[in-house]
Parts: C-alpha cells; structure tokens; sequence
C-alpha cells in the first residue's frame, strides 16, 4: 500500500510538471497537437471497447458509475494529449524519433524516405519480446509468486459485477492491449524525453532517463504479486528494453512490443502465479 501511495505522488507531481511545461511552451507545442488528438482518440477507443463488453457480460451497472467512467475518460484523453505532445516536443529537442510511423501518415515532417517495417526492426521486436518471456517463466516457476491480496480482491469483485476476471478473454486481452499504449505514451514518449530534455540526457547520458523511467514504471507495478519484488525484478529490464527501443525505432514500436509480451503473458500467468 505504501508504494501505491509514494507512486501516486511522484506520478501526481509529474503531472502538475507536464502541465506547467504545456503552459510554458503552448505556442511550440501546437505542431503536435493533432498527433496528441489522435493517441487520446486511440485510447478512447479501446477503451470504449472494454467497456462495451462490460456493458455485454453486466447489464446492471449504476447509472452514477457510468457518469464517473465518462469524467475519467475525459481525463485519461486529456492526459493522453498532454503526454503525446510534450514527449514529441521533448523528443525533437533531444533529436529522437517521435512518433515517426504518425507522422509519416501525416505526410507533413515525416522523416524522409525511411522504411519503418524493416527485417532488423521485426527481429528486434521478437527477440526482445521472446526473451522477456522466457525470462519471466524461468522467474516464476523459480519463485512461484501468488497474486497479491489487493489484485485478487478488485479481481474477484470486478468479476462479480462486471465479468472481469485475470483469465484469458477478449476483455482482458483489450484492457492488457490498452495499458500496453497508455503506459508507453506516459512513460516512454512522455517521462523518459520529458526527462532527458530537462535534465540534458541526451546521447551518451540518456541512459539515466531509462533508468529513471524503467524504475518509475516498475514502481507502478509492485502490488500486482506476492513477493512484489518478483513483478519489479520482471518488469524493471523489460522497461529499460522497451526505453532503449523506444529510443532508436520510436514509441510505436516499444508500444507494439509491450502489448504483444502483454498478450502472450496474459496467458501464460494463469499456469504461473497462483
């Protein structure tokens, strides 16, 4: 509960930071503006497709919670904006690819005459992808965690009123698939750049954003298993993997390859933590 508690500050106080920043520089983040539009829309959307199989497996949901899951998704769009734009305004002062597949459907400032589904970006993308997964069985079936007490309780209660539950299905599959983007817009594109512009991290020193970032992103995850420093000593590589790709491809790769791990340990979890 405590490192919920120190995580939630540290993310708040960010955010007043990222606010701060778009007020600052508003009139040179308006070039990223309609890309900050459409990764909001793009969440929006698979979010709106959680909760339509919500709605499907529950027909009894307050009228009150689904005011309040509108306000949030308001928010979450908001969010998704302020990070989408400041991480791509970070990104070009620090001179690292952002959001280059976007921009090149944009056509206006896309980078010139690259081919982004190359066979050295597909075989990175796998690799990494299967050897975070091989990682993470060696490590579980080693240890054996169990799921935390404060996961398996929201889980057991979602499932009742909602038919959530952490088996396979399409629900979770799209709730995995959206925090695969949300987590990779505000961590990778936003925090790492917003980091490394601020505190001149930039080439041989950018490694200390990753860090940062990867630690934070860890941080985040620590209540999901018993012993939490399990889920940190899973996650905490893969967020520094994911940082460095994010760095030389561009977040919608580390987006790609974080929902695809997301995917496949979505289902190998259920023989792996109990």
């Amino acid at each position: 509960m405590v490192t919920v508690i120190i995580y939630a500050l540290i993310m708040f106080g960010i955010f007043i930071w990222l606010i701060v920043e778009t007020v600052l520089r508003r009139r040179k983040l308006l070039p990223y503006l309609k890309y900050g539009l459409v990764c909001g829309a793009t969440l929006i959307v698979l979010d709106l497709a959680v909760l339509s199989c919500i709605l499907s497996a529950s027909k009894n949901i307050p009228p009150l919670k689904l005011v309040t899951i509108f306000f949030l998704n308001i928010f979450v769009f908001i969010r998704t904006v302020l990070y989408t734009i400041i991480g791509m305004y970070s990104c070009s002062k620090i001179r690292s690819p952002h959001l280059p597949l976007l921009r090149r459907l944009f056509r206006k400032n896309s980078p010139p005459s690259q081919k982004f589904i190359t066979r050295s970006y597909m075989l990175t993308n796998i690799g990494l992808v299967l050897s975070f997964v091989v990682y993470s069985v060696i490590l579980f079936k080693i240890i054996s965690p169990k799921i935390s007490e404060f996961l398996e309780n929201v889980t057991q209660t979602k499932s009742a009123q909602y038919g959530v539950s952490n088996s396979p299905s399409v629900l979770t599959t799209l709730v995995v698939i959206e925090f695969a983007f949300a987590e990779e817009i505000i961590f990778r594109l936003g925090i790492q750049n917003l980091l490394a512009k601020t505190f001149r991290l930039s080439h041989k020193r950018y490694w200390i954003a990753v860090v940062l970032t990867a630690a934070l992103w860890s941080l985040a995850h620590a209540h999901i298993i018993n012993p939490a420093w399990v889920k940190i000593a899973q996650v905490f590589p893969l967020g520094i993997a994911l940082g460095f790709l994010c760095k030389k491809y561009g977040v919608e790769n580390s987006i790609l390859a974080h929902g695809v791990f997301n995917v496949i340990m979505m289902f190998l979890s259920h023989y792996l933590i109990y």
